[in-house]
Order: structure tokens, then sequence, then C-alpha cells
């Protein structure tokens, strides 16, 4: 599946998917984050964008509702460093309040990948929308080695 949307500037790059809210759409996404990655040449990041991306899909199927996305945008700094920001929305209501420790049992089956996305991640946060919820994730990392869907450097020359 291709992107729905896609965006590149010298300062941004991004990629946003909607597949359907099946109990496929993990291993999907999965796939898409993957392939996105290596095509911008962050395959460093894959493995943890991949459980993100299943976990947030995995709760926005299972607890959201209406259509589901998701995407990656890599926003770069001036020093080299940027961001891979990672966002999956549906139309659900979402939760209010903070994710706790207390809140998961030890024994309890559900409710412990919002850790693994605290434990893998730089940040990352949820917000309502007007009719829907995202979650979103942030990776820090290097975009020196970062390369652009046709194959050119998306970091510009210093003038």
């Amino acid at each position: 599946m291709t992107p729905v949307a896609t965006a590149r500037s010298t300062a941004q790059l991004a990629a946003t998917w909607a597949p359907r809210p099946t109990m496929q759409a993990p291993a999907i996404a999965r796939r898409q984050i993957a392939e996105q990655l290596k095509a911008w040449s962050l395959t460093g990041l894959t493995d943890e964008a991949e459980l993100v991306v299943s976990e947030l899909v995995t709760n926005a199927v299972t607890h959201g509702s209406g259509p589901i996305w998701h995407s990656l945008h890599v926003i770069d700094h001036e020093d080299g460093s940027g961001l891979l920001a990672l966002e999956v929305g549906d139309h659900g209501s979402g939760w209010s309040g903070d994710l706790t420790v207390d809140e998961c049992p030890e024994n309890f089956c559900h409710g412990r990948g919002l850790f693994l996305v605290d434990a893998v991640t730089s940040t990352w946060g949820h917000h309502h929308l007007q009719g829907g919820h995202v979650v979103w994730a942030c990776f820090e990392t290097s975009l020196t080695q970062l390369v652009g869907p046709c194959g050119d450097s998306c970091i510009p020359d210093a003038a």
C-alpha cells in the first residue's frame, strides 16, 4: 500500500497511511514503517518504530473507532540532529488523565504496551481532535545520512 500522502522539503519528510481497522492493521503498519525508514536511510530506528506503531495501531483497532491512520514525520534541525515523529489516530474518544504503573496489575494481560512505548521513545503523548484521538511518539536521531525518496540528500548544504 502506498502512502495516502507524502510531503517533502529540506526541513521535513512525511508519509501517512490509512489501513483498514482490522486485526491485520498492525502487521501492515509495521511493514509500511519499515519500508519508509529504509527509503529514508533511517533503518537504525526500524525495530523501535515497528514496536511503537504495532502497539499504537493495535490500540486504535481495539479501543478506537472508525477509520485509523498512522504517519511518520522526519524533522531535521540545523545541527544535523532531528526527530522521527510517529502518530496514530482514530475516531474514538481516547482516554483522559495520565498513565501510571499502578493502573496495570502485575498479572494483567493488557495495559502494558504504552509502558513499552515510554521505554523506547524520547517522548510520547496524546491529544484529542474534534471527532478523534491521536497518540504520538518521537525518536531522536542523527540525520546526517538521511536520503530522500529520489536518492538525494534531504539535508541542505550549508551555503
